[in-house]
C-alpha cells in the first residue's frame, strides 16, 4: 500500500509539474480559485516524499499520510485539468489582443513615415 501511494504521489507530481509548464505563461489563479492552496498541497507531498525517504522506519504510520496526499493530489490534478478548457480560451484571447497591439503599432509607424514621405517631397 506504501509503494502503491508512493508511486501515486510520483505520477500527480509529475501531472502537475506537466500543467504548470504547460501553462506558465499565463496567470492560472485567473481562472483556478485557490490555486495558490493546490500549489501548496503539491509543495507538501514533495517534502512528505523528501522525508520519507531519508526515514524509512515507520513505513506503516506514513502509509496513511501518504494515502491523504495522494488523494489532495488526486483532487488537484481533477481541479486544474478541469481548467484547461478555460485557460486555453484565455491564451487565445491573449493572443488575440496582441496581435491587434501589434497591428496598432505598425500602422502607427507607417503613418508616420507615409507623412514623412509627404513632408520630405515638399
Amino acid at each position: 500500500m506504501y509503494e502503491a501511494a508512493e508511486a501515486g504521489i510520483v505520477t500527480a507530481l509529475r501531472m502537475l509539474a506537466a500543467f504548470q509548464n504547460e501553462y506558465r505563461d499565463l496567470v492560472v489563479s485567473e481562472v483556478v480559485n485557490d490555486y495558490a492552496r493546490l500549489c501548496r498541497h503539491a509543495t507538501q507531498a514533495r517534502n512528505l516524499l523528501i522525508e520519507g525517504r531519508k526515514n524509512r522506519q515507520s513505513v506503516s504510520s506514513n502509509t496513511r499520510e501518504y494515502m491523504e496526499a495522494f488523494r489532495r493530489l488526486v483532487e488537484t490534478v481533477q481541479i486544474v485539468q478541469a481548467s484547461e478548457c478555460d485557460l486555453n480560451a484565455k491564451r487565445l484571447q491573449n493572443q488575440s489582443k496582441y496581435r491587434f497591439q501589434i497591428l496598432g503599432i505598425l500602422l502607427s509607424v507607417l503613418a508616420i513615415l507615409v507623412a514623412l514621405a509627404m513632408g520630405i517631397g515638399d
